[in-house]
């Protein structure tokens, strides 16, 4: 009978787990938190630390997704990170035309720096939402943070979307519809 109690007053689904309060790019070995979870997820030895030096390479096609991630990363890591064609310490972006799925990405972080490779735009969006959850918390702040290391974990990361209705054009909403996207 007392089992019966403990096991009433046990939560079965709750299982010890990283804080979810710490940086998605946990300890040395652990590999990182990302939401949604990508398709491939290939964790190495070592990081990538974005410093002053740092630069974005932008290539043909992305200047709309490069200008994006200049306002989603400078303003928080106060770093320049100026558009500059680099083989070293840069963060490059890629319109791969082997890359065929929509929306799909491919990520690298390396010794010399940060590749993103997508079909499209929208690719390439979503692969820097997942470099900016490679970073440490503080780099969602709307604000400078001084004092934080922008450490990114070394990764090989593979992702698309698994249903074609799940895109972020879908979600979007306008004045006179409300858009809902559901997997079947």
């Amino acid at each position: 009978m007392l089992l019966l109690l403990l096991a009433c007053h046990s939560d079965p689904f709750s299982k010890p787990g990283p804080d979810p309060s710490s940086s998605t790019s946990t300890s040395e070995g652990a590999p990182p938190l990302l939401v949604p979870a990508p398709r491939l997820l290939e964790q190495h030895e070592g990081s990538f630390l974005l410093d002053t030096e740092t630069v974005v390479d932008a290539g043909p096609g992305t200047d709309a997704v490069a200008a994006q991630l200049l306002e989603e990363l400078q303003t928080p890591t106060g770093l320049p990170l100026p558009l500059a064609a680099s083989e070293q310490n840069r963060i490059r972006l890629i319109v791969a035309d082997d890359i065929t799925t929509a929306e799909g990405y491919i990520l690298d972080v390396d010794d010399s720096g940060v590749t993103i490779q997508a079909a499209d735009d929208d690719g390439l969006y979503w692969g820097v939402q997942t470099l900016r959850q490679l970073l440490p918390p503080e780099a969602l702040n709307a604000e400078p943070v001084a004092g934080v290391a922008w450490r990114l974990p070394q990764v090989h990361i593979e992702d698309a979307p698994r249903f074609p209705e799940r895109d972020r054009k879908s979600t979007r909403l306008n004045s006179s519809h409300l858009v809902i996207s559901y997997a079947v």
